[in-house]
């Protein structure tokens, strides 16, 4: 009986470290992405022009031109888990597969998104209405994240890599 006892002492107290140590010994999420961009143009109509940038540094920029609901230059920081989750979001929809362009309506907002990873740059230039939902979601969340940052506006002007936002 006493054989027992110890070694349920000893089964509790190897599964109390196993379960300590697992939670210690996080190992970080390897993304490929070292820099994103998403920038929005206007149309004939009241849509807003904005860009995003984020970096793996988890550094947040934000531009809102005519028509944002947040007008002026903004920075901010992320945190590691927006960045696993952006991430992880991107390669769910296979950017690198993506073409480069897609049929722009002359009315809808123009969306560009430049994806940095490995060395090599994606660029995409998209209405992206048309695209399947896990895209378009995807492309909103992203384009939405600014709601979810802790921003400070800066006098200084960002320079994005974006077209729209620099021709608009």
């Amino acid at each position: 009986m006493e054989k027992d006892v110890k070694g349920l002492k000893l089964a509790v107290i190897m599964s109390v470290l196993i379960v300590f140590l697992s939670w210690t010994m996080y190992v970080p999420r390897k993304n490929e992405i070292t820099k994103i961009e998403i920038a929005t143009s206007g149309c004939y109509g009241t849509c807003q022009s904005t860009a995003i940038s984020i970096d793996n540094n988890l550094n947040y920029k934000y531009y809102g031109g005519r028509y944002a609901s947040l007008k002026g230059y903004y920075l901010g920081k992320v945190t590691k888990g927006f960045w696993d989750t952006l991430n992880m979001k991107l390669e769910h929809i296979k950017y690198k597969q993506m073409d480069t362009t897609y049929n722009v309506n002359i009315d809808l907002p123009e969306t560009e998104l430049i994806i940095h990873y490995n060395g090599l740059v994606k660029h995409i230039q998209s209405d992206f209405f048309r695209k399947p939902d896990s895209i378009w979601n995807v492309v909103n969340w992203l384009k939405n994240s600014y709601q979810k940052v802790k921003l400070h506006e800066t006098k200084k002007k960002i320079q994005f890599q974006t077209n729209a936002q620099n021709n608009h």
